[in-house]
């Protein structure tokens, strides 16, 4: 039984090649470095299957980290390989064969990464940092959310339109807009650091955000099941002393008190939401580049 043991083990760590299965390719596509980032340049992903646009993709300024991220459906701490991964920038057009579902799409992904960027790859599984998050002791410091009427249900999905103005609220953190009906999720980043103001949803998105933020699994582990009224303001520490000299200008219109608390991610979800972070591991699959190089095979 040793060599065919031996053999499955080989087959399962051998590097994973994208096949190039009959239908799976995109029927034109483009890939090119980007170039440096210039203010007017379109910058994101649009286009695709499940957009308004499913025919075409026109992803602008993104990195082989986010392609690898849509290709295998993975988060970006499941992906080992080198740093450039995340900060080379490319520009990518294709036009997409008519009734592609997602499955089919992130195949041509894959096919698309492994002919342009020669990749090469294998999955292992292996222990992951992340985070649980609890109540902590006396929280949580915010309250359910009242009934919601359907009309405000369907305005929560509504991002504020453009040219909106936002208001900062007593606890120093910006409100929600009148045209999002008092229902939703707004987060806003600046000098200040991040603000997330949320009214009458799950905690899902903020075990989100959190994982986001630092780039882990976070696992809810609160117990609370329903939807919340609550706020939450943060910073990295690099930029918190530049923010806490800030005398004049928009840093005015901040209370001195919610600054204070926007140094640290971790102390801030304890001190305003009564919530905490404990450290765990997880059990994961991770993406392990085997090779992939930085220029692009031409088009």
């Amino acid at each position: 039984m040793l060599v065919p043991m031996l053999y499955l083990l080989a087959l399962a760590l051998s590097p994973v090649f994208a096949q190039n299965p009959e239908g799976a390719s995109f029927e034109v596509a483009s890939v090119k470095p980007a170039g440096a980032l210039q203010r007017g340049r379109p910058v994101g992903m649009r286009g695709g299957p499940g957009t308004d646009d499913p025919g075409q993709i026109n992803w602008n300024y993104v990195t082989v980290q986010d392609l690898l991220m849509r290709a295998y459906d993975v988060k970006d701490y499941q992906i080992s390989g080198p740093a450039w991964l995340s900060t080379e920038r490319y520009d990518v057009a294709a036009k997409v064969p008519p009734s592609v579902d997602a499955k089919a799409f992130r195949t041509m992904l894959q096919n698309l990464l492994a002919q342009r960027f020669a990749l090469k790859l294998h999955r292992e599984s292996k222990e992951i940092p992340g985070y649980e998050l609890v109540v902590a002791k006396n929280g949580p410091r915010f309250h359910e959310s009242a009934a919601a009427s359907a009309s405000q249900a369907a305005a929560s999905d509504q991002p504020p339109a453009s040219g909106t103005v936002l208001h900062h609220g007593a606890d120093g953190i910006l409100e929600l807009p009148e045209s999002m009906h008092g229902k939703g999720h707004l987060t806003v980043r600046s000098m200040f650091g991040t603000e997330l103001r949320v009214r009458g949803e799950l905690l899902a998105y903020l075990v989100e955000r959190i994982a986001v933020e630092l780039h882990t699994p976070v696992v809810d582990k609160t117990g609370l099941s329903g939807t919340y009224d609550y706020a939450l303001a943060y910073m990295p520490e690099a930029i918190a002393s530049r923010a806490a000299r800030s005398a004049a200008g928009d840093g005015a219109a901040v209370p001195a008190a919610a600054q204070e608390e926007r140094s640290d991610l971790f102390a801030a979800i304890q001190s305003q939401l009564g919530l905490k972070l404990e450290a765990k591991k997880f059990a994961g699959e991770q993406l392990v580049i085997d090779a992939v190089q930085k220029l692009p095979v031409e088009n």
